[in-house]
């Protein structure tokens, strides 16, 4: 027997059994490359054909396809030891690398108790556990900004849309993040940490606040992308992707696209003020970006009348 059959069959145990203490100890050592025993049970090093640390663990999953409460057992622990691990002063990035797929792999986004969990507690993370508060989260620098946003990556993927789980302080303060991230991101130089960040808040606004999204976040994240882009390309070519992804998770629930687009066209008047020498370039990423949504014409304002209403705008404010 090979020393990953022998741990694999310890394992099962271990979850079959419902052993409360040490699973989460088993899996981060597995994780995280710990040679040292967990009780009795040694994780082994990394088989020539295995490509990361999970894939005992997704093994293991599919071992248990007859026994869901096992399964579950088995979530509750990923779920547990992911928020464990991110409430770190200093997180090893190199396990979260891990625990995320992890997270996906054990499809417990589609699990309601243990995505409930996972959403309120990675909720707390970004309300509660960062040197700044939720709405500045966007003014953290380098390595600090990049964990907020892999939490609140993390939020989204166990965050439905419309989700009906959140109270009005979490709906408000997600308006409140996407506002203050965008006034940061339109008034900095151009960074891609920043940038990626943006990213997320919008699809946050998207999924808690559609109708918003639609009437004035599109325009704010095509008007922020043409300052930024027009220092680093490559932030144009995100912003596009974004669209593109977003566009095959609304076909897959129409409610929720249906919510988003029926706003596109009555735009908030101050999301469609801004540099009339940008006027141009925003109508053609405007464009573009509902060409990668592939959202149908009749959903689609007419993008000349927006830019118009914009330039009449700007010229009573003159």
């Amino acid at each position: 027997m090979s020393a990953q059959t022998d741990y694999l069959r310890h394992l099962s145990d271990v979850v079959r059994e419902r052993r409360a203490d040490p699973l989460e100890a088993l899996i981060l050592a597995r994780v995280s490359g710990n040679p040292e025993p967990v009780g009795d049970i040694v994780s082994p090093p990394l088989g020539r054909e295995e490509p990361d640390a999970n894939l005992l663990i997704y093994h293991l999953y599919e071992s248990l396809a007859e026994d869901e409460p096992a399964r579950d057992y088995l979530r509750a622990a990923v779920a547990r030891l992911l928020v464990g691990q991110l409430a770190q002063e200093r997180p090893d990035t190199a396990v979260l690398d891990l625990l995320g797929p992890l997270m996906g792999y054990t499809q417990i986004a589609n699990r309601p108790d243990q995505a409930r969990f996972l959403r309120w507690g990675l909720w707390g993370l970004l309300d509660d556990f960062f040197p700044k508060p939720l709405t500045s989260l966007i003014q953290l620098d380098d390595a600090v900004l990049r964990h907020a946003a892999r939490v609140l990556d993390l939020w989204l993927a166990v965050t439905p849309p419309r989700c009906g789980d959140l109270n009005q302080s979490v709906r408000g303060k997600v308006v409140d993040l996407w506002d203050a991230t965008l006034a940061v991101t339109t008034g900095a130089p151009a960074c891609e940490d920043r940038f990626a960040f943006l990213l997320l808040a919008f699809r946050a606004l998207l999924k808690v606040h559609p109708e918003l999204a639609g009437r004035r976040g599109l325009r704010e994240g095509v008007r922020v992308t043409v300052r930024c882009g027009a220092v680093l390309p490559v932030l144009r070519r995100r912003w596009l992707g974004q669209c593109w992804e977003l566009g095959m998770a609304m076909t897959a629930n129409p409610d929720w696209q249906d919510e988003f687009t029926r706003f596109l066209a009555k735009a908030d008047e101050r999301s469609a003020v801004g540099n009339r020498a940008d006027a141009d370039a925003e109508r053609l990423l405007y464009q573009r970006s509902l060409d990668e949504w592939r959202l149908p014409e009749t959903a689609r304002p007419n993008v000349k009348d927006l830019i118009e209403r914009r330039d009449t705008r700007e010229q009573r404010v003159a």
